[in-house]
């Protein structure tokens, strides 16, 4: 249901302190600070509850509407309100309703991927078998998720990148998880892009990588893994995920890796490989979520 009027964000709550100035949020760069503000202007920033015209309310409790439309403009640019616009919103809102996300291959964080993606509003959400028969569609999906126990190789993305379907890697790697990059992204590497540079680095590579998917059968791929290192690894691509489809900006090749036991992310980026055939032939333009 779309909002009519704006409110704060959720767990968004002003925080007065003592030198008088209202403070919104605790970690650094996702926050505001308002000085000058007064005890009916606070009290007006705490009624932001989207039921009602706020600058109608602040009228009739005998505030400036043009003080308090500078205090909204300053709460949206810092992305502290939910607006009844068409504009992102970071909580994922009514473009995740619609999103059709698909997670292919069998691993651990399968089951609470599918079940963070429900309970942030998307009910079309689709389990496939590693390269097994596609389900009869009238829309491709918006984004595909490819589990993987190892890496995520090249062949792992062929028929989404031959359909220019966006896809993102999660593989289950002994100590840890890789996450990304999200492909195609408008100037960003494909997989095969990855395998170029990793074998640029190391000749060995390809035979290493091939080695670490032996064995990694789906009846054991569901039970095997850590599930606190699961359960990191699927929040984290939910968050992607939800940011996707409500047009967020990913940057391209942008990777994650959760290491384990002990819960360090390190973030990298891949670039676009000079010797990769699909990408010297790719027209970014037509790579967009839903193609």
């Amino acid at each position: 249901m779309s909002l009519q009027w704006p409110r704060l964000r959720d767990r968004v709550t002003p925080l007065v302190r003592l030198d008088g100035t209202v403070q919104f949020g605790l970690i650094p760069g996702h926050g505001l600070r308002l000085g000058g503000l007064t005890e009916g202007e606070v009290d007006w920033l705490r009624s932001l509850d989207g039921a009602a015209d706020p600058l109608v309310r602040g009228r009739r409790a005998g505030l400036d509407p043009r003080r308090l439309g500078e205090v909204l403009t300053a709460l949206e640019r810092a992305g502290l309100l939910h607006t009844g616009g068409d504009g992102f919103d970071p909580a994922g809102g009514r473009a995740a309703a619609s999103a059709r996300i698909w997670i292919e291959g069998t691993g651990v964080a399968g089951g609470p991927l599918q079940e963070l993606l429900h309970r942030a509003g998307i009910s079309d959400v689709a389990r496939l078998p590693r390269h097994g028969p596609l389900p009869r569609y009238r829309r491709v999906p918006d984004l595909v998720i490819l589990l993987t126990q190892g890496p995520a190789l090249s062949p792992d993305a062929v028929r989404w990148r031959q359909r220019r379907v966006p896809h993102l890697p999660l593989a289950h790697l002994v100590g840890g998880a890789v996450i990304g990059p999200l492909v195609p992204a408008v100037g960003g590497p494909c997989l095969r892009c990855i395998d170029l540079a990793r074998a640029d680095r190391d000749p060995s590579w390809s035979t290493i990588a091939a080695q670490s998917r032996i064995g990694a059968t789906p009846a054991l791929a569901e039970h095997v893994g850590d599930d606190a290192e699961a359960s990191i690894a699927a929040g984290m691509v939910a968050r992607l995920v939800l940011s996707f489809v409500a047009g967020a900006a990913i940057p391209p090749g942008l990777t994650l890796e959760v290491g384990s036991p002990w819960p360090a992310v390190r973030q990298y980026q891949w670039d676009r490989h000079p010797q990769c055939p699909s990408c010297s032939t790719i027209d970014d333009s037509r790579m967009t979520m839903g193609a």
